[in-house]
């Protein structure tokens, strides 16, 4: 199979013109490259192979006004020899164009064979071959065009794409008509409700032209179609998009006249007509040859593993609306959808439920106005369509917006680079071009979460994208910039084992540590903390609070089997909570942490003895744990006597707040339990479910209320049995 690779080398620099023929710049200067490709129809017509010479007409546009700069444009209409077009070898082609720093350009490269009977007006962008004579079966008909408005990348793959639809008329009866005597020698055929030129920047024809074309007598075609038919004619017509057309073959100077209507026709598929053409008058059927991007439109629905063998260009948004998971490799391959309607927002990805990994290198381009790159969410109020972005390069050349969701669409992005046309961003006060665009600011359950990635003149840790100022990195995360790119990156260290944990706590530079798998241990905590899980396999035994302050715990696994502190005296049968304010030895009581969240965090095992998963416990002379929140963790730890337990805190003018928690174990005492002097302010219980529990009471035990002052503001906590 094969394809047109065009590399084109833009030399951006300050000065104000040059020539041609200048291919080195001195001062300012990057080589801009353009790898372009033309996905084929896989049979022996539509190989593309004679369509050697490449056109290109480079424009600045301003406003959207396109402006034809012909002296680094090579048209071939020019007798200065300036613009003499350059040859395709072996589907390949390199050119040096030197553009101007800081202004806004785009292409349009057109290949064909040499006698191909087409003209193009650069000026207008439009390509036509009305009134022209045209012969049957002519391979020198084939050809491939793309429009790309260049941004400030170095690097572009490009893809050329067949504006014809190829219509095949093949027979499985020749042997028989030559055995009768008929010998098919030659084909002319007539195709009526077709067109004869569109517009090379937008794909568009105009619509309400239905125009005939004859293709002359001429050699029938040769060749097999689908294995078994002999070939009698094969010829390109224009569309857009899908159209109905009227076919009449004619054999050997109309000895067989042969009349297909309605015979559905689609830009850059293969339509076959298809029976026992020769010697019967209704013996047909006719199929559409189904390509590789109608192939993934159709099979991303049941999910799986897509890999890109070919560039893809997109009749239609790729959507994803079945609750399944599907990824998509680019594998170096470019995926590039055109918005066919300025007046209505669409996508190049539209992923209305299940979950998208888009991964790999290559390109995702939206092109045209109200076009985004990737939309979680689309639709119906409930969509929660889900996004994952690994790789790849995506752009917007005709609009600000690029990465959107709504409704409960939700998007991580983990890698990639993003990039949208800068003469939108400047319509928008800095940093408010909408690279990342939460709808409503997330109200509905949408988000989108930044964990890695590089950002084009759009900061995402800072930016005002719809709504107020926002920050899209995750917890953790934070932008770097780099002249007019901002890389996402960890903000803070990562962790492998103890010691690293022990250094990253002991250095004062560390805010933020991050650790890898593995079991860490018992952890004595430092003031000015967060210890958040990089990965599941995160584990740790204990964290001695050690009277910090300004500490967060965050999706860290606690196994219940190794956490073996006792705090002593008559009790020593019972194992002390995974989160302590005594020290191992029990030879002193420590401090609890003052404003301690614990977020995320996953409780499970099997205790030893008696123990309990959360506990601030202090004598009368320390202070537990001051101003804590405990969220959206999850208790699943047998032989435990609570989940939560609090007891002396000294200072007990602090919040407690206990939200969003889930707790299953069925062998608490009692789940939640609050001891003497907890706290002077209520302690809030609200949003948790409690799956084996049958009420509030059973819920959360306060030791004696009267006498020490506890009290429970509980709300909206689900009970499972």
């Amino acid at each position: 199979m094969k394809k047109f690779f065009l590399a084109v080398a833009a030399l951006a620099m300050l000065a104000t013109s040059c020539t041609k023929d200048e291919t080195t710049v001195a001062g300012g200067e990057s080589l801009v490259s353009f790898s372009v490709s033309s996905p084929e129809l896989q049979t022996r017509y539509g190989e593309g192979s004679n369509a050697t010479e490449l056109y290109y007409a480079f424009y600045e546009v301003n406003n959207g006004t396109l402006t034809l700069l012909s002296e680094i444009s090579a048209t071939g209409d020019d007798e200065t020899g300036k613009l003499k077009i350059e040859t395709l070898i072996s589907g390949k082609a390199t050119i040096n164009v030197p553009l101007v720093d800081g202004r806004h350009y785009a292409a349009i490269f057109w290949a064909q064979a040499p006698k191909a009977p087409y003209t193009i007006d650069w000026a207008s962008q439009t390509m036509s071959y009305k009134d022209v004579a045209l012969t049957a079966n002519n391979e020198d008909y084939d050809a491939f065009y793309a429009y790309y408005p260049v941004s400030t990348e170095k690097t572009h793959k490009v893809t050329l794409t067949r504006p014809f639809a190829q219509i095949n008329i093949a027979t499985a009866d020749i042997t028989a008509a030559e055995n009768a005597g008929f010998v098919a020698t030659q084909t002319k055929v007539v195709v009526k409700g077709v067109c004869t030129s569109f517009d090379l920047v937008n794909g568009k024809v105009a619509a309400d032209e239905k125009a005939t074309l004859t293709f002359d007598w001429e050699d029938k075609a040769d060749g097999k179609a689908k294995t078994s038919y002999d070939m009698l004619a094969m010829n390109y017509v224009l569309v857009e998009g899908r159209r109905l057309v009227d076919v009449t073959m004619y054999v050997n100077d109309e000895d067989v006249e042969r009349n297909y209507t309605t015979v559905p026709v689609e830009r850059n598929y293969q339509t076959f007509i298809l029976g026992k053409l020769l010697t019967t008058q209704n013996d047909f059927n006719v199929e559409v040859e189904e390509d590789f991007n109608e192939k993934l439109i159709i099979d991303i629905q049941k999910g799986g593993e897509f890999t890109l063998t070919e560039d893809i260009v997109l009749a239609a948004p790729l959507t994803l609306d079945n609750n399944v998971e599907a990824t998509i490799n680019l594998n170096g391959h470019n995926i590039t959808y055109t918005n066919p309607d300025e007046d209505a927002y669409t996508a190049v990805f539209m992923v209305k439920k299940g979950v998208l990994t888009i991964e790999g290198e290559g390109n995702v381009v939206a092109n045209g106005v109200g076009n985004i790159a990737v939309w979680a969410g689309r639709g119906d109020a409930a969509n929660d369509g889900k996004v994952i972005i690994k790789g790849g390069n995506f752009s917007n050349n005709s609009s600000q917006e690029l990465i959107y969701t709504n409704n409960k669409g939700v998007i991580e992005i983990y890698g990639g680079t993003f990039s949208v046309a800068e003469e939108d961003q400047k319509s928008f006060a800095a940093p408010q071009y909408a690279v990342l665009n939460l709808y409503g600011n997330g109200k509905t359950g949408n988000d989108i979460i930044v964990y890695g990635g590089t950002f084009h003149k759009f900061n995402p840790a800072d930016n005002i994208s719809e709504n107020p100022k926002k920050n899209f990195c995750a917890e953790g995360y934070t932008a770097v910039q780099n002249g007019d790119y901002y890389t996402v990156k960890l903000d803070g260290a990562v962790v492998s084992t103890a010691a690293e944990l022990t250094a990253a706590l002991a250095d004062a530079k560390v805010s933020n540590i991050f650790l890898a798998d593995g079991n860490f241990g018992t952890i004595v905590m430092k003031s000015n903390k967060n210890i958040i899980a990089k990965s599941a396999g995160a584990k740790v035994d204990c964290v001695n609070l050690n009277g910090a302050e300004n500490v967060t715990l965050k999706g860290i696994t606690f196994d219940a089997a190794t956490a073996v502190m006792s705090y002593g005296g008559n009790n020593a049968e019972r194992y002390l909570a995974l989160i302590i304010s005594r020290d191992a030895s029990n030879s002193k009581t420590v401090n609890g942490a003052k404003n301690l969240v614990i977020d995320g965090c996953n409780f499970i095992g099997t205790f030893p003895g008696e123990g309990g998963c959360v506990t601030s416990f202090a004598d009368q002379n320390h202070t537990g744990s001051h101003n804590v929140t405990i969220k959206n963790c999850t208790f699943d730890v047998a032989n435990c006597g609570y989940a939560i337990y609090g007891y002396y805190t000294g200072d007990n003018s602090g919040n407690f707040v206990i939200e969003g928690n889930t707790f299953k174990s069925a062998t608490y005492g009692n789940t939640i339990y609050l001891g003497r002097y907890m706290s002077s302010k209520p302690v809030v219980v609200t949003g948790n479910t409690f799956e084996s529990v049958t009420s509030l009471q059973r819920a959360i035990y306060v030791q004696d209320h009267s006498n020490y002052g506890v009290s429970v503001n509980a709300s909206n906590n689900t009970f499972a049995n």
